[in-house]
């Protein structure tokens, strides 16, 4: 699965009602947390900050899917200790987990705790 891939299956499963225009952007831009950021999705669908990390370690993570946005190389990641929990993902920005049903989402934004904007932890 390419990152691009991963952002349309990302954006079809959490955000299935996304506008066209909305949805380029997004796309363009490849920050998916906006659909959080721009309330896209409903704020009582998912948790902010430190309610979204207390979900993310409580979870299962079991072959969970990883995508950073910010890394050099176009590849999709399993799951490993790297990113098993919340703490460890503050300092790894532009991270986004899913589980590997796409059941639940984790995003570790470049502007965590900045006025809200991240993370972010979304259970369907």
């Amino acid at each position: 699965m390419s990152k691009k891939e991963f952002i349309e299956k990302w954006l079809h499963v959490f955000v299935p009602s996304m506008s066209n225009k909305i949805y380029k952007e997004i796309i363009e831009k490849q920050y998916i947390w906006h659909a959080f950021s721009f309330e896209i999705i409903e704020k009582e669908k998912y948790l902010v900050g430190n309610e979204a990390r207390t979900a993310y370690d409580l979870c299962d993570k079991t072959n969970a899917i990883v995508f950073q946005l910010w890394d050099s190389k176009d590849s999709i990641k399993i799951m490993n200790e790297q990113f098993d929990n919340s703490k460890k993902l503050d300092y790894l920005p532009e991270t986004y987990i899913v589980a590997c049903d796409f059941t639940w989402t984790y995003i570790s934004t470049h502007e965590n705790d900045c006025q809200g904007l991240g993370p972010y932890f979304m259970k369907l």
